[in-house]
């Protein structure tokens, strides 16, 4: 991958970040200015902080995360990462931990009682 498109991308995305910033309403009026000044510094350190690095992979996947990071700032109306409450299996996956606890107690009535006969 040729890293000259990664760098125009990374210094795209960080005018975007700043356009942001610049155009930034908080859902509280007196809020707007601490929070402006909160996506700068944290845009300012996350930037300072990954600027080393060379791996074009590794920056392609800080591109994706700070794309997301704009989308979810401009949608939910909240200037800092939203929060993941639940770990990833619980959320929606209701249908498929049902599945597996059914799995698992076919497997205990085997081991108790035998395997189970489709005939009967």
């Amino acid at each position: 991958m040729n890293t000259v498109p990664q760098r125009t991308r990374v210094i795209q995305l960080y005018r975007q970040i700043l356009k942001v910033a610049k155009n930034w309403k908080a859902k509280e009026e007196p809020n707007t200015i601490s929070e402006r000044q909160q996506i700068i510094a944290e845009a300012r350190e996350a930037f300072r902080e990954h600027k080393k690095e060379t791996d074009p992979l590794v920056i392609g996947k800080l591109i994706y995360k700070a794309e997301q990071r704009i989308v979810q700032a401009e949608h939910y109306g909240i200037p800092h990462a939203r929060p993941e409450y639940l770990p990833p299996d619980t959320a929606y996956s209701v249908r498929t931990k049902t599945q597996n606890f059914q799995k698992m107690s076919r497997k205990r009535k085997t081991e108790r009682d035998g395997p189970i006969r489709r005939d009967q």
